[in-house]
């Protein structure tokens, strides 16, 4: 056999191996990478996906019942820095004044009281029912936000509908030259709002359809003044024409008590309780 015969079959033994060599190493890094990607998937299915965690749940609270459920709340977040807070309401029929403010109040005036982020809370409003009911829940990161049977929808008013029925105490307080209509004791933990004027007038003005009653319930002197300082809130600060308002006088109350009244122009108006004060 010449020379160059066995050099030809050298070289080409080494190339071969070279080939050999590569493949193997191919293999080895696919083998590799399959096994990554094997170990990663089991981790990941492994993981359980958070669920959102019921805190409270509770109907017509007010006073400190409604502070003591909240601060638990809050301090369930505190401990929990990557979970978002979600109150779910379901407000009173007939007292949607009220419950506009109880949102404002729960939603972001008590978190912020307390010195807690509101914007880590999230409202969640389902329709109007019998009892004003909240649930607070914990919603950790990656959890499904909690769900309400039926979202809360502010339809056209078509029949004499109830607004609010709140007390109605003037005071003057400091810094202000007159009377004012004032929170109760217990308005900053979500009881005893003063008259809702502000949403009651933006709904009157939406719909020309609308005259808005008043039934005041007090003593005559003091019925007299709550009359005239709502009469001139309405008309002057929120622009309501005065023949779209009407007065009903409810009678003496030991307590000054009005209520807030949506009639449309095919109903009739309301009629005044035997004991507002229930």
């Amino acid at each position: 056999m010449s020379r160059e015969i066995i050099i030809a079959d050298a070289n080409c033994r080494i190339v071969l191996e070279n080939i050999h060599q590569t493949e193997i190493m191919k293999l080895q890094k696919l083998v590799l990478f399959f096994s990554v990607l094997f170990i990663f998937s089991q981790f990941c299915f492994a993981q359980e996906k958070p669920e959102a965690v019921l805190i409270n749940d509770f109907e017509n609270a007010c006073s400190e019942i409604i502070a003591l459920h909240y601060d638990n709340f809050l301090v369930q977040l505190f401990n929990d820095p990557t979970s978002t807070g979600y109150i779910v309401f379901n407000g009173e029929e007939s007292q949607n004044g009220n419950n506009l403010r109880y949102i404002r109040h729960v939603s972001f005036n008590y978190p912020r009281f307390r010195g807690f982020d509101p914007y880590r809370i999230v409202l969640i409003r389902g329709e109007n029912q019998g009892k004003m009911r909240i649930q607070f829940w914990k919603v950790p990161f990656g959890a499904d936000m909690p769900e309400v049977e039926k979202n809360f929808e502010a339809g056209k008013i078509l029949s004499t509908q109830r607004f609010q029925k709140t007390i109605a105490e003037l005071a003057k307080l400091p810094g202000f030259k007159k009377e004012e209509l004032i929170d109760g004791f217990y308005a900053f933990e979500g009881c005893d709002f003063a008259p809702n004027l502000k949403d009651f007038a933006k709904v009157l003005s939406e719909d020309d359809d609308l005259t808005g009653y008043l039934i005041i319930y007090a003593a005559k002197k003091n019925a007299k003044k709550i009359q005239d300082f709502v009469m001139k809130n309405l008309t002057v600060n929120h622009k309501i024409p005065k023949n779209r308002l009407k007065i009903i006088s409810g009678g003496k109350s030991e307590e000054p008590i009005i209520e807030l009244w949506f009639v449309p122009k095919t109903d009739v108006p309301p009629k005044i309780e035997n004991n507002p004060e229930k």
